[in-house]
């Protein structure tokens, strides 16, 4: 999420294809641990065909990493704000194209779930090559975020063999001290603060703010059920 190879370009050559009037095309986007993926796998059982747009992360072609790898590039300049570059970030964004105008012939509601909604400006693109394609964007507050985040992580870790205590080198120590709980929240919390995952402001006409701060209570289910007539 070479980069501008033959094939990575290729996938940009699909002719736009439209979907019947019934079908809902659904992009939605928001931070890390903002509920994407559950939101997504929801509306799977209510009929959606949803596509992970993390997928990319767990495919081993040399080609798709270093799309991933590029796309990451671009995401951490747009958050840093300095150049972003189309061609590190625009290839990825073809091949979920790809995926997407192979699902629409199944006839289903469609639902791509994906961190970033035009940090890049593309949503315009997006919608010329997806005709009636509809943005929404989770929105879920900063503390929240953090909560959600900490056990996540450890989580992540311990799959890949490691915790976060094995992994707190010599420059968290330098900047967040010795390895404790306080520490790991407050190095969490900084690196979450700057994330963005899409430069609009809520409200902004052409996207939809779904709430999901409140799991228990399923506020972000019964929050898109509305919106999307379910």
């Amino acid at each position: 999420m070479g980069c501008s190879g033959s094939k990575a370009a290729s996938v940009g050559e699909v002719k736009p294809i439209t979907a019947n009037k019934k079908q809902r095309l659904i992009w939605l986007a928001g931070c890390s641990s903002a509920g994407k993926t559950f939101m997504g796998d929801y509306l799977a059982t209510r009929g959606f065909h949803h596509i992970d747009g993390d997928m990319g992360n767990q495919m081993e072609s040399e080609e798709m990493k270093t799309m991933w790898g590029n796309l990451h590039k671009s995401m951490e300049a747009f958050m840093a704000k300095t150049e972003v570059k189309e061609e590190e970030w625009k290839p990825y964004y073809e091949f979920l194209i790809k995926e997407y105008k192979k699902a629409i012939p199944t006839g289903k509601d469609i639902v791509l779930s994906f961190a970033m909604c035009d940090a890049f400006g593309e949503c315009e693109w997006l919608k010329k090559e997806i005709p009636g394609l509809e943005f929404f964007v989770l929105d879920v507050n900063m503390d929240e975020i953090v909560r959600r985040s900490l056990p996540r992580n450890k989580a992540f870790m311990i799959a890949a063999g490691t915790t976060v205590e094995e992994q707190w080198n010599e420059e968290a120590i330098a900047a967040y001290g010795p390895f404790s709980e306080e520490a790991y929240e407050k190095a969490t919390r900084e690196q979450l603060g700057g994330m963005v995952c899409t430069p609009h402001p809520n409200p902004t006409a052409g996207f939809t703010f779904i709430k999901n701060d409140d799991l228990p209570s399923f506020e972000g289910i019964k929050n898109i059920n509305r919106e999307l007539g379910l």
